[in-house]
């Protein structure tokens, strides 16, 4: 009976890797250098995401309250997108005001959403540095819900996404915050590690309004990622991406602007290589 058991799950992983393998096998090679190639590299993507431009909401901020530090202050914001649906976000302001940079700091899967430490420090330091920064708890994380992201298949059904709907609120955020007269709409940058790694890997494609993106702890294969060699939350699956959409050609759509991609050499979910 444990080698039939065997034998089973052996031909299961067969299968399986021989349906990754002939996807792979199938994908055309695209230049994104080429109009007619990076149009069908975007299409697909927002395909594969579930984006429509008429389903990106409009976003109406509302200041809670004003907390003074040395060198900036934060405003902390709760807002409405889609009809319904709430969220809550930082915006970090430095001292002197005036119209400068601002930075999307794209929170991972901390236990507190926008307010875990590292995305603090990391949009506390970028604010010393004289750039405004805003810090949004995605859907299902932070102050919507922790760790939310148990049931995020369940959009599918819809023909969309999780992660589309998170893709498709930034890009909303990104478009209230260039009209802002306080922000420099010809430098807003984005930057994020692990599920902000996700985020802005979709950003550098989608959001032509970013002069400048940093993404960290995720560039690597979708195949890798649908495949599921390591336990990595399920926002991260997307349907139909196997076969029709790949990684490095997503960031290539963000040339010629300024990209930075890094990988922790310690990182257990996507190792270095």
């Amino acid at each position: 009976m444990t080698d039939e058991r065997t034998a089973r799950t052996a031909r299961a992983f067969d299968a399986y890797e021989r349906r990754f393998a002939a996807a792979r096998a199938a994908q055309r090679l695209r230049d994104p250098a080429q109009p007619a190639d990076k149009a069908e590299i975007l299409e697909t993507a927002r395909q594969v995401l579930g984006v429509r431009d008429e389903w990106i909401p409009e976003i109406a901020p509302i200041a809670v309250r004003d907390e003074p530090f040395s060198g900036y202050t934060v405003s902390h914001l709760t807002y409405r997108s889609w009809p319904h649906c709430c969220g809550a976000a930082s915006l970090y302001r430095p001292d002197g005001g005036g119209r400068r940079p601002l930075v999307l700091v794209c929170p991972g899967h901390g236990e507190e959403g926008r307010l875990t430490d590292c995305y603090q420090r990391m949009a506390q330091r970028l604010a010393l540095q004289g750039a405004y920064v805003l810090v949004n708890d995605n859907l299902g994380q932070g102050a919507r819900e922790r760790f939310g992201h148990w049931d995020c298949v369940a959009p599918f059904y819809c023909g969309i996404s999780l992660q589309g709907m998170i893709v498709m609120e930034t890009l909303a955020w990104v478009r209230y915050l260039a009209q802002q007269d306080f922000v420099d709409a010809s430098r807003i940058g984005a930057c994020g590690n692990s599920g902000g790694g996700t985020l802005t890997l979709f950003l550098a494609a989608l959001c032509p309004q970013l002069a400048a993106v940093s993404s960290s702890g995720f560039p690597s294969e979708f195949g890798y990622i649908l495949q599921k060699e390591r336990r990595h939350c399920a926002c991260n699956l997307l349907p139909h991406s196997a076969g029709r959409l790949e990684m490095w050609e997503l960031f290539s759509c963000f040339a010629p602007r300024p990209l930075m991609l890094e990988q922790g050499s310690l990182d257990n979910l996507i190792p270095i290589d």
